[in-house]
């Protein structure tokens, strides 16, 4: 059982992983348009830097369950280098544990964000007057992801049928 939630969790970190990629793709192209219109016409979209930063934010959120998973996450290994075993897997579960609460309180505040956002029909100060609720909420979507990662890393390394390959 733990084995399936696992997969399953790691297979929505990676869709966050690739719509992160997207989002990048999406704003090289935006920048390269920018330099376009400026370089050709004297213009601009006006709006470039408020999408491009809401596009870092978004794509940071996304990727970071999957970073998690795949242990790209920088880590301080002060303990853990020095520790094996069950030592070892018991500190990976409280820092697990410690993390998976901290982003807990992190997406009950954007949930009541977005909430507000949404009600108000709060948008930003720019030309776009983007919905505010839309970046808020694909961090909050990627803090989500990054929780999820988190159980199934207490699972891993409470459940040796949940651990698996890397890929």
């Amino acid at each position: 059982m733990s084995k399936l939630i696992v997969g399953t969790i790691d297979r929505l970190c990676r869709i966050g992983a690739y719509l992160a990629c997207a989002i990048l793709v999406g704003m090289v192209g935006l920048i390269a348009y920018e330099i376009f219109l400026r370089s050709v016409f004297s213009t601009s979209t006006f709006v470039m830097s408020e999408f491009v930063g809401y596009g870092v934010a978004s794509a940071t959120f996304l990727a970071l369950a999957d970073a998690l998973r795949t242990g790209d996450v920088i880590r301080v290994g002060l303990l853990l280098e020095r520790t094996q075993g069950l030592a070892r897997r018991l500190l990976e579960v409280v820092a697990a544990l410690v993390g998976l609460a901290s982003v807990t309180v992190l997406i009950w505040f954007f949930w009541l964000r977005v909430i507000r956002a949404w009600t108000r029909g709060t948008v930003s100060s720019s030309l776009a007057e983007v919905p505010i609720w839309i970046p808020e909420g694909i961090i909050m979507v990627g803090l989500g992801l990054l929780a999820l990662q988190l159980i199934a890393h207490v699972l891993r390394q409470i459940a040796p049928v949940a651990a698996r390959e890397v890929t």
